[in-house]
């Protein structure tokens, strides 16, 4: 127990401890006492180091301010806040730090409590109040004393993390609000401070605010330091007359800090130079030890001049080694020789000092090159962040939200477009691209516009889409059909964002000449207006990469290459579509077909698919430009969401790729007529297969069989209409030309030496005939005997059935089908006959013919397998699917043990555990 006087003593200690702080916010930094004492808290050395946690521990008592949750105006934990112990800490190895928060803690923004707890709810529901960002809690509450809502952050960089805005910031950062970065005035001599102004002021601006930069006197360092000397409403008045953040990045990017005389309130004169500022200081210096400011400025050399005198009145980047120039909606390219021009014609004015007289000795093309280059690295930018996400519309950016709504902010230079793309004007009438779109059947036209709609943020589409997301299309067609004017209309829409590489220059690009592609970086939307037909789409490595996105390589002529990862929707037109050669899951998951199949006539006929031509559609610019193309944006702004969470419905694409691919290979015709398509476990004997394509061959007149009066064949081949496409005119050519549609497809020989009639025979696998009622020239109905699977199959079906039927009564049989290919027709056939036939069996008889059937009834599998049995394996993927041998011993009902004779293509045995799940009878 402490006496009355250790009591008082200590109370007394205490009590000053707290009246220091409050006196350090009241009187050193101009926070009312009101703010001060609702925010501040005088904590122990070892109660900061609970709230700090910091790696080595804080020696001195210190002040702590957390704040509040601005939405309830309640008390923030603990660990959230930002504190200063009473002498800087200085862990071993590190400098000196005024000011801490948690350790752990994410960047985030600060609100100081105030008398009406519902003070920022207010503030934030009012969009109309203008919201102030500054460095630290004490400048919050300097500001907030006289009467400017300022939110606290915990140093310049703090508004976020990897280069998003914290969580809180960004629920301040409002469309339409306005905000001032109040931060301390010695970013002059600290780019770092500099480039966080910038970015924080960036962020803002993409969410649609209106940001200003508060500057004032240099010798004041922080808004407090000012307000402390001069007054609220000094401060108020530099608050009035603070710049937009492009003029006071302009007033940086020229070192203009000179005194504002009309308002000696916000003058950047700079204050004496310390050694920071100067020269490296060491570990004891202190910011308080000035040096004369006597250090001249550096002499601008003639580029430096060249380029602010030229290139200092508006914004400019370099893209890949051009300059391009900000024209209030986009950045144009200049041309490189009419920039040396202009820098030559500046140089010719232009002279230096040299031997006591002056000279004119930089007009040259050497000087001349050497500013340009200057200029185009010093504003170079990523390729690949050009053209963001979005629209560059004539009356400000289209920017798209993630869950695909829109807004739309007013142009930015930090948003490189390099076009500037249709009026966005959501009121306009749709009658006349209503019109133009019934060029396309519904199904297809919906393809269309989710297919344009995804150029307005093609990142995003494919972060929601599963798979390989949006697909290139190949709008096929001939004359007067829509297909050109869709076309100009996307281009009106995009502007400069469209390109038109053609499918020549992709494959072009294949063989080694890159710069065919030069130009293609910054593209939304690539359409190419016209493309031979003597091309195959399989073989153009590029465009699969483009659609999909993955990287290309940029080459200009005489230019270094460089990486740049594609984000365009692909469009071309074709009068001929090009070859189409590859298996479906190659082709359908890149492309997909559009089919212009309406024409465009005056005085059209409805009931041949004419439609009534317009010749504005062809002929007026502006028509299109002013009418259509924004018109066609709403349309593809409606479908965002759409596409968000539905995709993109191909089915329609499907008939016209198929005939595609038959037009390309007349081998997928006989395939889809026969019935053939790609099966993993499926085999098809290669000897049934070519007489069956004989058949066809015949029955299609590209065949004909002359017979000698001797009795000889001679085979007379037609030409097919496709010259690119020749019959198959010998079996061993079988296997190659069927590898051109099936890609997966192997050729095995038969080693059963328990088929004699097959041994010895080729077969392929990775195919098998689907639909049951396929029949070959030799078997009929037997071709379904060549899988071994499917036999399998089919009996596993028959044996459901039969199943299902034993509880039914014998007198009420219910009737069997069997439809491989689809089960919703029934196969008309004696196999379906055979199915009702079998329904009207007794129930033993069913599962004795349903045991028959799969052999292993589920009931005891060791019923199905006896010793003797001979077996091979039952998955056609394994090798032992093509061993042999006998079961020598069962010793539990899910396994036994097999004796194969015959295993990897070796003669003798070996004795091997085996599942009765694994095996199958043969």
């Amino acid at each position: 127990m402490y006496s009355n006087d250790t009591s008082n003593s200590a109370f007394l200690k205490f009590n000053a401890f707290i009246r220091k702080h409050l006196t350090e916010w009241v009187e050193g930094s101009a926070v009312s006492e009101a703010i001060a004492s609702l925010n501040i808290e005088s904590l122990t050395a070892k109660e900061l180091n609970e709230r700090i946690r910091p790696k080595e521990p804080i020696k001195t008592e210190g002040w702590w301010c957390r704040g509040v949750l601005w939405k309830t105006g309640e008390r923030a934990g603990n660990w959230c806040g930002q504190g200063k112990p009473d002498k800087p800490h200085q862990p071993e190895g590190s400098k000196p730090r005024k000011y801490l928060t948690g350790s752990g803690m994410e960047p985030d923004a600060i609100f100081l409590a105030m008398p009406d707890k519902d003070y920022w709810a207010k503030v934030h529901a009012d969009k109309s109040i203008v919201r102030h960002w500054t460095e630290g809690t004490k400048k919050a509450g300097a500001g907030l004393s006289i009467g400017l809502a300022t939110i606290a952050l915990t140093g310049v960089w703090n508004w976020g993390k990897d280069g998003e805005l914290a969580h809180f910031v960004k629920e301040w950062a409002e469309p339409g609000t306005v905000h001032y970065i109040d931060f301390d005035s010695d970013y002059a001599a600290n780019p770092s401070c500099r480039a966080a102004i910038l970015k924080f002021g960036r962020l803002l601006v993409e969410c649609g605010c209106e940001v200003h930069i508060t500057v004032w006197d240099t010798k004041f360092k922080g808004m407090d330091d000012f307000i402390k000397a001069n007054g609220g409403e000094a401060f108020k008045e530099a608050v009035a007359s603070a710049p937009t953040l492009d003029k006071w990045e302009k007033q940086v990017k020229k070192g203009d800090r000179k005194i504002d005389a009309s308002n000696p309130n916000i003058s950047l004169t700079p204050h004496p130079r310390t050694r920071e500022l100067v020269v490296c200081q060491k570990y004891d210096s202190n910011a308080n030890d000035y040096i004369p400011d006597t250090a001249p400025n550096p002499e601008q050399n003639y580029v430096h001049k060249a380029i602010e005198a030229l290139y200092s009145d508006k914004p400019w980047v370099s893209i890949a080694g051009q300059l391009f120039e900000f024209t209030g909606t986009h950045y144009e390219l200049r041309s490189e020789a009419a920039e040396k021009r202009r820098i030559l014609d500046w140089l010719s004015t232009y002279s230096e000092f040299v031997k006591g007289k002056y000279r004119c000795n930089r007009f040259n093309s050497a000087s001349a090159n050497e500013v340009y280059n200057c200029m185009v690295l010093a504003v170079a930018v990523d390729p690949n962040t050009i053209n963001p996400d979005g629209l560059n519309s004539s009356k400000g950016i289209v920017k798209i939200n993630p869950d695909g709504s829109h807004s739309l902010v007013p142009h930015d230079p930090n948003q490189v477009y390099t076009y500037v793309g249709c009026t966005y004007d959501p009121d306009i009438d749709s009658t006349d691209c209503d019109r133009l779109l019934e060029c396309l059947e519904p199904s297809q036209r919906e393809i269309f516009l989710r297919t344009a709609a995804a150029a307005l943020n093609l990142k995003l589409v494919r972060s929601k889409l599963t798979g390989r997301g949006v697909k290139g299309l190949l709008c096929y067609g001939e004359g007067s059909n829509g297909k050109d004017t869709l076309r100009a209309v996307l281009a009106a829409v995009f502007g400069r964002g469209m390109t038109g590489k053609s499918l020549s220059d992709f494959r072009s690009y294949d063989n080694g000449r890159k710069f065919s592609l030069a130009g293609i970086e910054g593209s939304t939307c690539n359409w190419a207006s016209e493309n031979t037909a003597k091309v195959d789409l399989d073989t153009i490595q590029s465009l699969k990469q483009f659609i999909t996105g993955d990287p290309l390589d940029i080459e200009r002529k005489g230019k270094d290459s460089y990486e740049y990862k594609p984000a365009a929707i692909f469009l071309a037109n074709c009068n001929k579509l090009p070859s189409i050669t590859g298996g479906t899951a190659a082709i359908d998951d890149r492309y997909g077909i559009l089919s212009f199949k309406k024409t465009y006539k005056r005085d059209a006929d409805l009931s041949q698919g004419e439609l009534e031509a317009d010749p504005r559609f062809k002929d007026d610019e502006n028509f299109i430009l002013e009418r259509i193309a924004p018109t066609m944006l709403n349309k593809m702004l409606e479908r965002l969401p759409l596409l968000l969470t539905e995709g993109i419905d191909y089915k329609a694409t499907r008939e016209a790729m198929r005939e595609a691919q038959e037009e390309s290979r007349h081998l997928w015709q006989f395939a889809r007529e026969v019935g053939l398509e790609v099966q993993a476990s499926g085999r098809v004997w290669v000897t049934d297969l070519w007489q069956q394509l004989q058949d066809w061959y015949v029955e299609s007149g590209i065949l004909e069989i002359e017979v000698s009066d001797k009795g000889k064949q001679k085979l007379v081949w037609n030409e097919l209409s496709n010259k690119y496409d020749t019959p198959v005119k010998a079996v061993n050519q079988l296997y190659a030309r069927l590898c051109e549609i099936f890609p997966k497809l192997t050729k095995h020989r038969c080693e059963d030496r328990d088929n004699p009639e097959r041994r010895g025979q080729k077969f392929l696998m990775g195919i098998n005939f689907v639909q049951s009622s396929t029949r070959t020239h030799k078997t009929g109905l037997a071709e379904l005997a060549i899988d071994t699977a499917s036999v399998t199959g089919l009996a596993t079906e028959l044996a459901s059935e039969l199943a299902k039927n034993t509880a039914n009564p014998v007198a009420n049989p219910q009737t069997l089908t069997h439809s491989a290919a689809n089960p919703a027709n029934p196969v008309s056939s004696p196999f379906a006959e055979l199915c009702n036939l079998l329904s009207q069996l007794t129930d033993d008889e069913r599962q004795k013919m349903a045991d028959l059937l799969t052999g292993i009834p589920c009931s005891d599998p060791i019923k199905a397998f006896r010793v003797g049995d001979k077996v091979a394996g039952n998955k056609p993927e394994d090798s032992s699917y093509n061993w042999h041998g006998r079961i020598v011993e069962i010793h539990t009902s899910i396994s036994c043990k097999v004796d194969w004779q015959e295993r990897e293509g070796m003669k003798g045995g070996r004795i091997i555990s085996m599942l009765f799940c694994n095996l199958r009878k043969i």
